[in-house]
């Protein structure tokens, strides 16, 4: 839970509203806050962009170019079901080296959903984004 409290700390700072969701490798959901006044929404964005960085291990952006090289059937195909998400706001969890979940952060632009996000696993010792 120390995540999800980070991450609405910093959107407390910024003046958000935000849903956090935190999701296993599998993709479950394995925690999730959405503040007071946060937007419906939110809470399914925040789920989507968590479940696709634990799922696939990396955030939105490195996501698209990665699909950009697909042929268009399979990134449409993809981008179907609700584990893949371009939407930036999700990055993965790696604990020590090991991917051991995703969280996605969703209430402001996707500038600022990253910015809560990336506060909270620096918040963190040996949490990062990226294995080592």
């Amino acid at each position: 839970m120390q995540l999800v409290q980070a991450a609405v700390a910093k959107a407390e700072a910024l003046d958000l509203k935000i849903a956090v969701s935190l999701a296993s490798p599998s993709g479950e959901v394995v925690a999730f806050v959405k503040m007071h006044g946060a937007l419906l929404v939110s809470v399914e964005m925040s789920e989507i962009k968590a479940r696709s960085a634990a799922g696939l291990g990396i955030d939105a952006e490195v996501t698209e170019k990665m699909l950009d090289s697909f042929p268009l059937r399979v990134r449409d195909g993809l981008l179907r079901t609700k584990s893949v998400c371009l939407v930036r706001g999700g990055l993965p969890i790696f604990y020590k080296g090991a991917l051991v979940g995703g969280m996605g952060v969703s209430g402001g632009t996707e500038e600022q959903d990253l910015e809560c996000a990336r506060e909270s696993l620096c918040s963190v010792p040996d949490f990062s984004t990226r294995p080592i």
